[in-house]
């Protein structure tokens, strides 16, 4: 009976002893060699399932990150494709620039991506055919920096009534015809004249003039020689001068109103001399220079002092189309002579 019952304690001992070890095997100091080879073979199955599991999901994404990269290449060359499919082929310049150029070639025939060349609006030329046809002149009594050329042929003539000093014998009237030759807006311009001083008794008297004169645009300069050579005797006999004009254009239009202005100065002696000089028969230079308005196309409103008295006047060229001029005006304003005096000029042109 002893030993069944020392068999069983012995069991039941060791049946304790194994469950107090699985309940806290860390606790425990004795583990069993069996158990921890079997934990070991477990342990190692998991960690070979964990491995093969990782290793099929890393495959899984290369596989899926390359199909990946493939469909979006396969995406991005098809999309290419169309880009390059529906893009205007590239325009080449020389080959356009030569077609252009080439002897017949037609801009319609050009390749249709070469630039098509926009249209040049037709050019509108002002008109300026009344601009040098009949204009109003200068001047009053002085000469002016432009002249005649280019074979003009022109008559003028002036009258009053009384001279400065009222002698029975004053000459109330001259003619005058001249020739301009030349061209003064490329080289030089020469005007010859002879003016007859006396409708009286002494016709023919008078003196031949001469003027050499250049343009520079808006701009005449001329020097001039008056009665260099004389029949009888006469007012201005042997005066020198030089003298500049320029214009300014003040409106685009000659047709606007105040369109025009022309300033004159010059420096001469004999006729252009001062009253003080002809008083005490010296032959000094003086100034003399006006100011001319264009008003209006047809007239010119002319102040100017002649050297020897302040005089007022217009200029008018009556036709359009015909150059004629007549020039009233009033000499003596300040009173140099015995008192103011109405003169009246005329004049016309033709070039042939």
């Amino acid at each position: 009976m002893r030993l069944p019952t020392l068999a069983i304690c012995t069991v039941a001992a060791l049946m304790a002893g194994t469950l107090n070890a699985k309940a806290s095997p860390i606790e425990s100091n004795s583990t069993s060699p069996l158990l921890m080879a079997g934990e070991e073979t477990q342990t190692a199955q998991q960690s070979n399932q964990l491995s093969a599991q990782l290793k099929e999901t890393t495959e899984a994404l290369v596989i899926h990150k390359t199909n990946f990269i493939s469909q979006a290449s396969s995406t991005d060359a098809t999309g290419l494709q169309e880009l390059q499919a529906n893009r205007e082929p590239a325009i080449d310049p020389a080959n356009c620039f030569a077609q252009a150029s080439s002897p017949g070639s037609r801009v319609a025939q050009a390749p249709a991506n070469c630039p098509r060349p926009e249209p040049i609006p037709p050019l509108q030329i002002p008109e300026v055919a009344d601009e040098f046809e009949s204009s109003p002149g200068l001047s009053i009594y002085i000469p002016v920096g432009f002249g005649a050329d280019r074979n003009t042929l022109f008559v003028s003539g002036t009258y009053q009534a009384s001279t400065r000093e009222h002698n029975d014998d004053d000459n109330n009237g001259a003619f005058g015809v001249g020739l301009g030759l030349g061209n003064a807006d490329t080289a030089l311009g020469l005007e010859l004249s002879y003016v007859f001083d006396d409708f009286n008794e002494d016709f023919p008297d008078g003196g031949l003039n001469a003027k050499l004169h250049r343009r520079f645009g808006d701009v005449g300069m001329a020097v001039g020689y008056n009665g260099f050579i004389n029949l009888g005797r006469n007012d201005y006999e042997h005066s020198r001068y030089g003298v500049i004009t320029g214009i300014i254009r003040t409106r685009q239009s000659v047709r606007q109103p105040l369109s025009r202005i022309a300033l004159t100065v010059g420096v001469g002696d004999g006729q252009f001399r001062s009253n003080g000089a002809i008083d005490a028969k010296e032959n000094n230079a003086n100034i003399f220079g006006n100011v001319a308005i264009r008003v209006a196309q047809p007239v010119s409103a002319i102040v100017e002092w002649t050297g020897v008295d302040l005089a007022a006047g217009l200029s008018i060229a009556p036709v359009r189309n015909f150059p004629w001029v007549i020039t009233p005006a009033v000499r003596d304003i300040l009173g140099a002579g015995d008192e103011p005096r109405f003169v009246l000029g005329t004049g016309f042109s033709f070039r042939f």
